[in-house]
């Protein structure tokens, strides 16, 4: 049984969990406000193999290579890491 996170209107979120194939639209979790189609997945490392997956619409998103999306906190992290010219996680190769 799937189980999908939704952000409500108002910001609130819920659990919705179905049987087979998900059927709950897939919005834009970027802000509370945004309810756009969700069709970017964030591609920030978190952990060996693991990425971030928070959907962005296509206003959301920020692109950073070839099929390799950001939500906006991580775009955030990653400027800041470039403005500061810290060494940074190598981004994902596609």
């Amino acid at each position: 049984m799937p189980c999908e996170r939704v952000t409500l209107p108002g910001g609130s979120m819920a659990i919705i969990c179905t049987r087979g194939r998900s059927r709950v639209a897939k919005v834009c979790q970027a802000t509370a406000e945004c309810h756009g189609s969700g069709t970017k997945l964030c591609d920030w490392p978190t952990a060996k193999g693991k990425t971030c997956d928070l959907r962005s619409c296509q206003e959301h998103a920020h692109n950073v290579g070839h099929e390799v999306d950001y939500c906006p906190a991580h775009w955030e992290i990653r400027e800041q890491r470039r403005k500061a010219n810290a060494p940074h996680h190598k981004e994902p190769k596609r």
